[in-house]
């Protein structure tokens, strides 16, 4: 059977399936507090763990596969961070006033729709 790391570096599925129950949560907290954002969060973990399926290879050399995948964690963070500050797309936390927002009719507005088909009077 093997360690996890010989594991995953022969690419079996269940034990990158392992790995990811075991760091997932710490894993998405990190980056949520590192990134501010959730969607970039979780798109840094995806990213994450398709490096580490890519270098597999290496996993067997790794001392501490926990601070490995912390360490990859990070450095993807970072390029997250770069690629939207070259997009200069760096949005701040949207405000729940912004996200629950709905539009008031005034009471006259309401009071003078008209039925639909018009009818015509002749």
């Amino acid at each position: 059977m093997g360690t996890l790391k010989e594991r995953l570096a022969r690419g079996e599925p269940a034990a990158f399936a392992e790995l990811y129950d075991a760091l997932a949560d710490r894993l998405h907290h990190y980056l949520l507090v590192r990134l501010g954002c959730r969607a970039d969060a979780e798109d840094a973990i995806q990213e994450t763990f398709l490096r580490l399926a890519r270098a597999r290879g290496r996993l067997t050399r790794v001392a501490s596969l926990e601070a490995y995948v912390f360490t990859v964690a990070r450095h993807e963070a970072a390029r997250l961070g770069a690629a939207k500050a070259r997009r200069g797309r760096e949005e701040g936390p949207v405000a729940a006033e912004e996200l629950f927002y709905v539009p008031r009719t005034t009471p006259t507005h309401a009071t003078r729709q008209r039925p639909w088909p018009p009818r015509w009077r002749g």
